[in-house]
Order: C-alpha cells, then sequence, then structure tokens
C-alpha cells in the first residue's frame, strides 16, 4: 500500500516532562506496511538517536493514487540493518485523508 512512497515524520508531543521537542520534519521511506497489525518500518537517513521513543510523531504518506494521508503514532524501535537506518513506527490514530 505505501511500500516505497515517501514520508514525512513531525514530532507533535513529548510524552516525558524533561524531554527534548524537537520540532524538525524528517524524511524517509516507507520500506514495509502492516495494515492489520498498523505498524511501518521506515528507512531514514538521519542518525537514528534524533529519534525519540517518548514522543508522538505525526506520519504524512503518500499513497498509491499521489494522495497525503497523515496518521499519528509513536516509535517502537529504531536499528541499523547493515548499511541502512530503520524506525518501527506504530499507527495510534489511523490514516486519513489530508485534504
Amino acid at each position: 500500500m505505501f511500500e516505497g512512497q515517501p514520508v514525512d515524520l513531525r514530532m507533535t508531543e513529548m510524552i516525558l516532562e524533561e524531554g527534548f521537542f524537537d520540532d524538525t520534519t524528517y524524511h524517509g521511506e516507507v520500506y514495509s506496511y502492516d495494515e492489520k497489525k498498523e505498524v511501518m518500518y521506515i528507512e531514514v537517513k538521519e542518525v537514528l538517536p534524533l529519534f525519540s521513543l517518548d514522543a508522538v510523531y505525526e506520519c504524512s504518506v503518500v499513497n498509491d493514487e499521489g494522495q497525503i494521508q497523515v496518521c499519528e503514532g509513536e516509535i517502537e524501535e529504531r536499528f541499523w540493518s547493515k548499511d541502512k537506518n530503520f524506525i518501527l513506527f506504530l499507527v495510534q490514530k489511523g490514516f486519513y485523508k489530508n485534504c
């Protein structure tokens, strides 16, 4: 559904009171998306520690029809796989079309 599509991630809320709010928009590409589990693996170019595990992110992705869809969720995990950086994004508020 979203595999190979560009993604923008932007922090919208910190969960920890002492956390650092980062208003940077990060770019990536959907590696895989499991619609049933609402889990998305996203390949990113940025250094992985920049992504907080204690924050809520807005995720904007282009669907197969070229429309932007938006959801909210949290980053469950950050990991390296050979020469690529990935994040595991858990969708919490499902996708809706950005009108």
